[in-house]
């Protein structure tokens, strides 16, 4: 059983498709699923759906809070109603096993749709219904460098629970008040921890903080350097080989940016919110023609600029990056963050 005061619950490996099961009559599940060769965070309707040997989600928790595209309102000249806003339904989504970085990243995206005096309500009416159970990294994947910019295989930001895997099944440690609300609804599959689960909990927790073998250099650092370099060479060298998909940031979880259009159709119009990169070209583009990051160079650097120097500044000194490591993984041009702030780290003010 457990009680409001146990922080930790232990489920037994045999367990977790019950556990899942029981997930599903609470709310919206959304967890890794498999789809082909890739593992994607979405919905699922069977506890059988959920991908239980997988490493990093293709996807991350961006998508369920702030859609790749939205029908903001719609209008109808003809109506009596001229136009009416389409706030998202108040459905209780519970996210399975989001990984610590993903669930970090939800505080970024935070600073922009939470921030006063403007707060977005489409953002928040869907944030404030998710839960989030983690599962912590035990063996971190070969791009991941979260421990060099604040985070944690293991960390707790934003999460509700999180798990760790262990040779038995699952320990669950309660965070929120949300997080104890589930392990109480789950009483009779979730047991009590011996002191041998305890032990080995620890051991895979300081294992896996051993094993991040990528390194970052000191954001604060990067951060400072950043101010007087932004008319590096750095920044053609990168564009260099950029070719402008923007795929770095459509899978990155602390970008926010979008594009407002307006759609006709069938006399019935529709004010729709999109994902926009700042490495298309027409993303600055004016409408007098001019572009002022007119090349790749300035582009790959607005990218920079804002993880490592905009974001910082205007909040607190964070840094807008978790270090999941996706944009290097999946650049198609083996583009490495890394590598370029490495090249920030070694140039400074001397070659800004």
């Amino acid at each position: 059983m457990v009680s409001k005061e146990e922080p930790l619950g232990f489920l037994p490996k045999e367990k977790l498709k019950e556990f899942v099961q029981e997930l599903l009559g609470l709310g919206v599940v959304l967890a890794p699923k498999k789809e082909g060769d890739i593992t994607i965070m979405q919905e699922i309707r069977t506890a059988g759906e959920l991908a239980e040997d997988f490493e990093q989600t293709r996807n991350n928790l961006r998508t369920i809070v702030e859609p790749q595209n939205e029908i903001l309102l719609t209008y109808q000249p003809s109506a009596e109603l001229f136009c009416e806003e389409n706030l998202p339904e108040e459905k209780q989504k519970i996210v399975f096993w989001c990984r610590p970085c993903d669930a970090r990243a939800i505080s970024y995206l935070d600073d922009n749709f939470k921030d006063e005096p403007f707060p977005d309500p489409y953002y928040i009416r869907r944030r404030d219904r998710v839960l989030l159970i983690g599962l912590g990294c035990d063996s971190p994947f070969p791009y991941c460098f979260c421990s060099s910019i604040g985070g944690s295989p293991f960390g707790k930001d934003n999460l509700d629970i999180v798990m760790t895997r262990v040779d038995r099944g699952y320990i669950l440690e309660y965070i929120t008040e949300n997080g104890q609300e589930i392990g109480r609804k789950m009483s009779d599959i979730i047991q009590r921890l011996t002191d041998d689960d305890m032990t080995e909990m620890r051991k895979v927790q300081e294992n896996a903080d051993k094993m991040i073998r990528r390194k970052a250099p000191d954001p604060s650092d990067i951060s400072r350097k950043l101010s007087s370099m932004f008319e590096s060479p750095i920044w053609k060298k990168w564009g260099d080989k950029c070719i402008g998909c923007g795929i770095c940031t459509y899978l990155c979880p602390t970008c926010w940016c979008f594009d407002i259009n307006d759609v006709e159709s069938r006399g019935k119009g529709y004010r729709i919110r999109t994902w926009d990169s700042c490495q298309f070209p027409l993303f600055t583009l004016h409408t007098s023609s001019h572009n002022p990051r007119p090349d790749k160079g300035s582009r790959v650097r607005q990218r920079v600029m804002h993880k490592y120097n905009y974001h910082p500044i205007n909040y607190g000194g964070r840094i807008a990056c978790v270090g999941c490591g996706r944009c290097s993984e999946l650049c198609p041009m083996d583009i490495d963050l890394i590598s370029i702030l490495e090249d920030i780290s070694k140039a400074g003010e001397k070659d800004a």
